[in-house]
C-alpha cells in the first residue's frame, strides 16, 4: 500500500469517526414504552393532530384507551421533546389524543474509580386514547 492510499484510509476512517460522535451527541437520551390495554389501532398519518392533556381540570373529550406509554427523559432535553416523543408514538399506534397522568424524577447513583456521580431521569406517564366520534352511540 502507498502513502497516500493510506493516508486516505486514515482520513476516511477520521471522518466516520466524527460523524459517529457528532450522532450519538445530537441524539436524546430519550426512551418510551407502550402497554397496550385496550385495542391497538393502525398508524395515523403524521400530519394528523393528536390533541394534549396535561390536567385532569382540563377539559376532555370522550376517547377509547389504547395503551399506557411511559417516556424516561434521561437528559435534560426541554419539555418540548418528551411531548414529541409522546406523539409520535401515539400516532404510531393510531392514537390522537395523550392525557398526562404522572410526571416524576428519579435520581439514581452511579460509581466511577474516582468519584461518585447521580443521574436524574424525569419519568412521565400517559394514556394513549383514540377520541370516539361524537356520532357513535
Amino acid at each position: 500500500m502507498k502513502f497516500s492510499e493510506h493516508k486516505k484510509d486514515s482520513y476516511f476512517l477520521k471522518k466516520i469517526l466524527f460523524m459517529m460522535l457528532v450522532g450519538i451527541g445530537l441524539t436524546s437520551c430519550m426512551s418510551s414504552n407502550l402497554t397496550y390495554t385496550g385495542t391497538p389501532y393502525p398508524p395515523i398519518p403524521d400530519s394528523s393532530k393528536i390533541k394534549i392533556v396535561l390536567s385532569e381540570k382540563q377539559d376532555c373529550p370522550d376517547y377509547e384507551e389504547i395503551g399506557i406509554l411511559q417516556v424516561i427523559q434521561e437528559r435534560g432535553d426541554n419539555l418540548s421533546k418528551v411531548f414529541s416523543v409522546a406523539r409520535q408514538e401515539a400516532g404510531q399506534n393510531g392514537g390522537d389524543i395523550i392525557i398526562l397522568i404522572s410526571s416524576n424524577s428519579k435520581t439514581f447513583p452511579q460509581e466511577n474509580v474516582d468519584q461518585q456521580f447521580q443521574s436524574t431521569s424525569n419519568i412521565y406517564v400517559f394514556i394513549v386514547g383514540k377520541i370516539k366520534n361524537s356520532n357513535e352511540k
